[in-house]
């Protein structure tokens, strides 16, 4: 290995996706900076094997060189600060804004009266957040870190206002997508300038403020939600409009202090075509319209025969199949091409780790469904108001945290994320099938914050394991473990989408085949039921009992399907098994030394 290297190559990995914990960044930190350890020893012995020797006496160990990395910004303390507080705010910003809609989704569905296109504002934002991190990235290479991240942040904030704005569910939906890439942005670039800004030896300290930014933005997402929303009935609203007085005064501070002529770009068409457009258009293609098609049908927007949904399915099929096909071309023509691919497929002829991104689909599928599907139960069946339900909700969200910690824990000296992935799974299974055991509508039982700790502990686990997982795979190919950490954020999402579709299908078909609704209501009462279950509180007591059985039980057999969904995520995850795994970079360091020795 000789030459001048890039210590970016080793430590900007592209972890795209707003569910890596603070355990999980801080594991990742500690193996980039231990790789960049092993090259500064590996670089010394190199030189030392080189020197001429022209003395008899024995020769002291040269000092490796220190590695010299013009991508590097050389900028005073006060500005790295300065720099490092405005792209946290907007790192915390778009890691809340994946989290406190989940409690105000009944209040903005009360408003607009479309209770079964509410899902798409948590889609919509998911779903561009899933597609545009790598390719946003990506471009930071081509038109600058600075250019990117003022482009994120502006996108964010004036999305941010064109929701808070919006007079139509299809307006708020719209926006939200939008706000979504800015979101992806605002995440990669987080990474990508911190670790450019700061040395190589602090990486540990920035996967650390990135942790514990995303802790608190979990954890608080689900309370601000509720609190903005229990005012007035569109006092949703201003879950987006706080966020331009966080902002604005960041993209200004930003501006101000950042060293433009440090990163200057031309961009140029050798470096553009390195970026996998088609590739990435194809797959937000079949995903957006497949999450459509589920959506409406099951929403009974449209019927399942009708053109729009036929053709919704057909070019989304079309889609899929032209995305893994390109793929596969990109792979065999990458030494002339030279486009990096969004999603190696080749990579995937490894057993353990196609189990893991399947894991990994399922797992988002039960994941979104249960924050989503959970605040929804507390307010429509329980009577809750939107502060309780967020504080409700609490068990899950602190719980996956725990999980993300334990899993890494596990795998800090020997590697059991394969197991670490089984027991998450099982945890998942039991945690929706206790679910399912409900039988009171009026009240939340203690149990069920039992339940709670049971999934987010699941879904921590799961999390961390294949993280971990995909890390010590990947961990001297910086190249592909880049793209394969994206992946799994886009399986994940993914799978989510798709849950909150069928939950949308399986929750219409139980209220549709009920025959105690029309029996104790009204037609005008029932067309404003389906509007908006919000509703229910405005009928008598007895009416009220009945109806919140019914919801109770289109819940319940929401929390029945993705306990099956979790269920096959555990048979997958016995695939994950391997008899010889690779091992932490700690344990290879303590072989390779007792071998020396």
């Amino acid at each position: 290995m000789g030459g001048t290297w890039n210590v970016m190559d080793y430590v900007q990995f592209d972890m795209t996706g707003p569910d890596l914990s603070f355990p999980v960044q801080l594991y990742v930190a500690m193996k980039q900076h231990e790789l960049w350890l092993k090259h500064m020893d590996s670089e010394g012995k190199r030189l030392e094997r080189r020197r001429p020797s022209y003395t008899s006496e024995p020769q002291s160990r040269p000092i490796p060189p220190q590695p010299s990395d013009p991508q590097r910004l050389e900028i005073s303390q006060w500005r790295g600060v300065v720099i490092m507080v405005s792209i946290f705010i907007g790192l915390f910003l778009s890691f809340l804004d994946t989290s406190v809609v989940a409690v105000a989704l009944a209040s903005i569905a009360n408003e607009f009266g479309e209770f079964g296109n509410s899902n798409w504002v948590f889609t919509s934002y998911m779903l561009s957040y899933m597609a545009f991190g790598i390719i946003l990235s990506r471009l930071s290479d081509i038109f600058g870190m600075a250019a990117v991240e003022i482009f994120s942040m502006l996108t964010f904030t004036a999305a941010s206002l064109g929701c808070a704005l919006s007079q139509s569910m299809l307006q708020l939906i719209v926006y939200r997508a939008i706000q979504g890439i800015g979101g992806s942005g605002l995440f990669s670039l987080t990474m990508v300038i911190g670790l450019r800004t700061i040395a190589p030896e602090k990486a540990q300290m920035m996967a650390t403020y990135v942790g514990v930014t995303q802790t608190i933005a979990v954890v608080l997402g689900p309370i601000l939600g509720g609190w903005v929303t229990s005012g007035a009935s569109d006092s949703w609203r201003w879950i987006f409009y706080l966020n331009l007085p966080a902002c604005i005064p960041a993209i200004v501070a930003f501006c101000l202090v950042w060293p433009w002529r440090s990163d200057v770009r031309r961009p140029s068409w050798t470096a553009l075509r390195k970026v996998d457009v088609v590739g990435t258009l194809l797959l937000l293609l079949a995903s957006v319209l497949l999450v459509f098609a589920l959506q409406e049908a099951g929403a009974e927007k449209y019927a399942w025969n009708s053109p729009i949904i036929v053709a919704a399915f057909v070019v989304s099929g079309s889609a899929a199949t032209a995305f893994v096909i390109w793929e596969i071309g990109l792979e065999k023509m990458s030494s002339s091409w030279q486009v990096e691919v969004v999603f190696p497929i080749r990579l995937l002829g490894d057993r353990a780790l196609a189990a893991a991104f399947i894991v990994t689909t399922l797992n988002g599928f039960v994941w979104f469904v249960g924050i989503v599907g959970l605040p929804e139960r507390f307010q429509i069946v329980s009577g809750d108001g939107p502060v309780k339900a967020g504080l409700r909700l609490l068990p899950t969200m602190g719980s996956a945290a725990v999980g993300t910690f334990i899993a890494a824990a596990m795998s800090s000296w020997i590697n059991l994320t394969s197991y670490a992935t089984v027991i998450a799974s099982g945890l998942q299974v039991v945690g929706c099938g206790l679910f399912t055991s409900l039988t009171d509508t009026r009240h939340v039982s203690e149990s069920a914050y039992g339940f709670q700790v049971l999934l987010g502990l699941g879904f921590g686990m799961s999390i961390a394991s294949t993280t971990i997982m995909v890390l010590l795979r990947f961990l001297s190919r910086a190249q592909h473990l880049a793209v394969m950490q994206g992946c799994l954020t886009q399986m994940r999402t993914l799978g989510g989408s798709l849950g909150l579709a069928v939950a949308t299908i399986i929750f219409h078909q139980k209220i549709d085949a009920s025959l105690v609704l029309p029996s104790i209501l009204s037609p005008t009462q029932l067309k404003a039921l389906h509007e908006s279950p919000l509703v229910i509180s405005t009928f008598n007591q007895t009416q009220q009992a009945q109806i919140g059985q019914v919801y109770a039980d289109a819940f319940t057999s929401q929390m029945r399907a993705i306990m099956y969904v979790a269920a096959a995520a555990f048979v997958c995850s016995l695939a994950t098994i391997e008899l010889h795994p690779p091992l932490p970079a700690a344990k290879q360091n303590h072989t390779a030394s007792v071998s020396s020795d």
